[in-house]
């Protein structure tokens, strides 16, 4: 049986309306205005922490349709980002902590520029016939590199023998 994904957008709307009733309680009418017009899409912004998880679904959708590439875990469907359709996969967990050195010594330093796409295990996963694939690939780095060496990474993880 053929399982599917459903990917949401993390939506930081806690924190987003957080930051918008502190500037209003204390009276930081500049602050409130650069929150929210200002700063475009820096981390402190309130497009950030609401629309931050809708962009990186798109990209994502944008960044495979357009590449197919082999190293990327397929998504199939996105519904302009506020859901990703993908095939259900088993992600690694504590296995990653290998992978990650073999990726670094294809990639070299560039993998630093992206920790948290590289170093988490539960950003890969693992197919039936025992392939490992990237499944968060959202990130303008995570792309560049998976575009210079999606093929080499593929066949560096071709069945490496891990359970499944």
């Amino acid at each position: 049986m053929l399982g599917l994904a459903i990917k949401f957008p993390r939506v930081y709307a806690r924190i987003a309306f957080g930051n918008m009733w502190d500037f209003v309680r204390n009276r930081q009418w500049s602050d409130l205005y650069a929150f929210f017009f200002e700063y475009d899409y820096e981390q402190t912004s309130f497009s950030y922490f609401i629309l931050k998880g809708f962009i990186d679904n798109l990209s994502e959708r944008r960044f495979y349709r357009r590449t197919r590439n082999s190293y990327a875990w397929p998504t199939f469907f996105s519904l302009y980002g506020a859901l990703n359709i993908q095939i259900l996969g088993n992600t690694l967990g504590r296995e990653s902590k290998s992978i990650y050195k073999k990726i670094y010594s294809i990639v070299g330093q560039n993998i630093i520029r992206d920790g948290h796409c590289f170093e988490n295990g539960e950003n890969f996963c693992r197919s039936k016939d025992g392939n490992v694939y990237l499944l968060d690939y959202a990130s303008r780095t995570s792309q560049e590199i998976l575009s210079k060496h999606g093929e080499e990474l593929r066949s560096a993880f071709q069945d490496l023998g891990l359970p499944r």
